[in-house]
This record gives C-alpha cells, sequence and structure tokens, in this order.
C-alpha cells in the first residue's frame, strides 16, 4: 500500500513538474487554450511519454502551439456541415462496451468534394465533441468503428489527408484513442494499410482491431463494442441510415451544452 501512496505521490509531483514547464507559455496563450490545459490533460502527455517530464513537456508545447494556431474551440457546426453531409463519419449517441463515445467511419460512403484544409477541420471537429463526451463521463478515451465493407481507393481520402489525421490524432490527442476497429476490410485496404501503417506510434498500433470478412463481428467486438454501436448489416442492433437533420441537432446541441459549461 505504501508503495501504491508513493507512486501517486510521485506521478502527482510530475504532474506538477510539467505544469511548471509549460506555463510560461500557457500564460500568453488564450483563455480557451488555457482551461483545455486541465491536469487530466497533462497526466495523458506524461502517459504518452511514458511519465518523462521533458519529452511530455515538448510534445505538449507542441500541441498548445497547434491549438492556438488551428483553434479547435472556435469549430462550429457550420464549418463542418458540408463534410458532414455524407454520413461517412459519426459520432454515435450509444457507446462502447466501456462507456466511451464511439465514432463510426462508414467506408463505404463517398467523401464529400473538399480540400485538405476542410477535411481536417471536420476531423479536429469531430474529436473536440467526441473528447467533451469523453470528459463528461470520465471515461476520457473513444473508441474508432471503421465498416469497410465497400472501400474503394476511389472513396478513400488522399494520402496527404489520412498522414496529417494519424499526425493530429497522435501528436495532439495523445492517450484519447480507446480502440479502433477495423470491420471486413477487403483485400484491396491491404495496399493503403501498408503505405500509412509506418507512421502509426506503437502505442497507438496495439490499439487496432481487425475484424476480417466472413468474421461475426458482433461476437469478434464482445467486450469491445456493444451491439448498439453496430449497424445491423454487421449483426448488430442499429439502423445503418444517417439522418442529418438530427445529426445537426445533436451536434449543436453538444456545442451549446460546452459552451454552456465554460
Amino acid at each position: 500500500m505504501f508503495d501504491c501512496m508513493e507512486s501517486d505521490s510521485q506521478k502527482s509531483g510530475e504532474v506538477e513538474q510539467l505544469r511548471s514547464a509549460i506555463q510560461p507559455q500557457l500564460s500568453t496563450l488564450c483563455p480557451a487554450v488555457q482551461r483545455w490545459c486541465s491536469t487530466n490533460t497533462l497526466r495523458r502527455y506524461l502517459v504518452a511519454r511514458d511519465w518523462n517530464v521533458v519529452k511530455a513537456a515538448a510534445m505538449l508545447r507542441s500541441t498548445l502551439t497547434w491549438r492556438q494556431q488551428f483553434q479547435p474551440h472556435n469549430i462550429t457546426w457550420t464549418d463542418v456541415a458540408h463534410n458532414a453531409s455524407t454520413g461517412r463519419v459519426e459520432l454515435l449517441d450509444s457507446t462502447d462496451s466501456l462507456g466511451r463515445p464511439v465514432v463510426l467511419m462508414r467506408l463505404r460512403n463517398k467523401m464529400a468534394p473538399s480540400d485538405v484544409a476542410h477535411q481536417l477541420q471536420f476531423l479536429v471537429y469531430t474529436l473536440e465533441r467526441a473528447s467533451e463526451l469523453a470528459d463528461q463521463s470520465g471515461v476520457e478515451k473513444m473508441s474508432w468503428l471503421l465498416e469497410m465493407e465497400g472501400y474503394s481507393p476511389k472513396n478513400s481520402p488522399p494520402f496527404a489527408v489520412t498522414k496529417q489525421s494519424i499526425n493530429v490524432l497522435q501528436n495532439h490527442y495523445p492517450e484519447r484513442l480507446g480502440h479502433a476497429v477495423l470491420a471486413k476490410p477487403p483485400c484491396i485496404f491491404n495496399l493503403a494499410w501498408n503505405a500509412f501503417y509506418p507512421f502509426l506510434d506503437h502505442g497507438t498500433r496495439d490499439k487496432i482491431v481487425f475484424v476480417r470478412s466472413g468474421a461475426d463481428v458482433a461476437k469478434s467486438l464482445k467486450g469491445i463494442l456493444d451491439l448498439s454501436s453496430i449497424d445491423r448489416t454487421m449483426g448488430g442492433y442499429r439502423n445503418g441510415e444517417f439522418d442529418l437533420a438530427q445529426y445537426r441537432e445533436r451536434m449543436i446541441n453538444l456545442q451549446t451544452q460546452q459552451k454552456s459549461e465554460i
């Protein structure tokens, strides 16, 4: 018991060391970024760097600069409505088996015509909403479910978008990913997988779960995703149709709720 108390005390000390290390930069940034930099945020960056304060500080400083420039807190539904319109990416109203919010990607759906900047903006908007839900429920992490039936290079993002998306997720949202489930990827996906696999860090790779074609998706994901998160076409209970009007209303309500809590 003493060892556990000593360990907790040491980690609290490292959190305070990290807070002191980034304070000179943080004090110059906007209030929204300062509010974002909570104790839990500091702990996530420390965990991502194996509690090495120097490495965690370098990582967090990079994110602080990025958040000040990209301003995720100012992205609204109006900014991303076009990219959200196809239902390719949806933050579900259900959770995984551990109560974590679930982001669903329907790879069969076409991407809305858009440039790289707006595609990344939509990704960040989704990550922000999912992170807020994760923090509200105390789980801190989110899960991603990629339904890959119907995947084709024609409806996949350019490599530059995928590479930048990986960079954003790994470097600016560390310890946010619980699992990423790739359900029924076709053989042609192997080409894309081999291209971006080297850009995934070991922590991210360990959280990726493949469910191959022919497998019972619901059975394979037992203990990871609840059946309410899985479309009926894959053995779950969820109606796979995307209702843009309902999604728009839910996202705007989340935004409004978040602003009222600030």
